[in-house]
């Protein structure tokens, strides 16, 4: 049977260790690798060899979305089949895009040369990376795109925030953001596709020609594709300043985002109340994933923001494409 993704670390094997890596390389990709060095994820690891250069071996455990592994590998070959900013993937000697090593999935893929981008200045360009990206999901064959209603996104953030909530008053705000968006209208149509997830600065890679190239796509998944728009306002920055965009950055990463894709009917309209529904659940999730120790919770404010949310989701989601024609 196969496992429920996502999975908890308790539940998944060792990783991989050096010397498996190395064998690992020779004995499917028939990759003589002299040395390897983990990249800032624990699941990632640089390879060298003389004879092909730097390839990235990536362990997929399933710990970061509820996709199986092997669609990740399958939609990030799909993706550099279609052009798209990002690695490809180096097939084995037989052929395969992965193999199996215990309960991980293993790929290896091209690196993608530059630096991370963890600036603001270069947030059009980022959204019209990402459109390109979107572009290339449309037609994959797991997850083909559709357009249908956006209110079975809103009501299951929704629902995940009051089963998580942490106090009487954060259960509070919850159900009076739920009214105002209930006060909305009744069916929205917007595209849904295989979202690329987890938009943020440390795996956004810019050449050294200035070319914006996305990389760690683990997060993947079937959602509206306004859903990786809008995570950008509050993920962007995450792991680097960590703060939030002001209204400004996130109106150029919108624009150049439309620039490419222009929205639908319905997609302006929907584009702050999914925005809403994600802040509302994303901060209920760190809330939850960051214990009372954590000096996060702090950072962030965690606590003050689910206390806001009816006054500040909404607005926060207009901001973005305030402006914006």
């Amino acid at each position: 049977m196969e496992p429920r993704y996502p999975r908890s670390r308790d539940e998944t094997g060792p990783l991989p260790d050096q010397p498996e890596i190395m064998d690992l390389c020779k004995r499917f990709w028939d990759l003589e690798v002299t040395s390897v060095r983990r990249a800032n994820s624990r699941c990632v690891f640089f390879c060298d060899s003389l004879r092909d250069g730097r390839v990235v071996f990536r362990v997929n455990p399933g710990w970061d979305g509820s996709t199986h592994p092997k669609t990740i590998v399958e939609f990030v070959r799909h993706l550099a089949g279609r052009g798209a900013p990002c690695p490809d993937i180096r097939p084995t000697t037989d052929g395969s895009l992965y193999k199996s090593v215990r309960d991980l999935v293993i790929s290896v893929e091209s690196i993608l040369e530059g630096e991370v981008v963890d600036r603001v200045d270069t947030l059009r360009n980022v959204g019209e990376t990402l459109a390109r990206v979107h572009d290339a999901s449309e037609d994959f064959p797991a997850y083909r795109s559709e357009v249908k209603d956006a209110q079975g996104y809103i009501s299951d953030a929704l629902e995940y925030c009051e089963r998580t909530t942490f106090s009487s008053n954060g259960a509070d705000a919850v159900t009076r953001l739920r009214a105002q968006l209930n006060n909305t209208p009744n069916k929205m149509n917007v595209r849904w596709l295989f979202c690329r997830g987890d938009v943020r600065s440390w795996n956004t890679i810019a050449s050294p020609s200035g070319e914006v190239r996305f990389t760690d796509f683990n997060s993947a998944h079937f959602a509206p594709a306004l859903e990786d728009v809008v995570m950008v306002r509050m993920q962007w920055l995450m792991g680097t300043a960590g703060r939030q965009l002001t209204d400004e950055e996130m109106q150029r990463f919108v624009e150049g985002y439309f620039s490419i894709r222009p929205p639908l009917a319905d997609e302006r309209a929907a584009l702050p109340l999914i925005f809403a529904a994600y802040y509302a659940k994303r901060l209920c999730q760190l809330h939850r994933k960051w214990g009372p120790k954590s000096p996060n919770r702090r950072t962030w404010g965690l606590e003050d923001r689910i206390l806001a949310l009816p006054d500040a989701a909404i607005r926060m989601g207009e901001a973005a494409i305030e402006g914006i024609d």
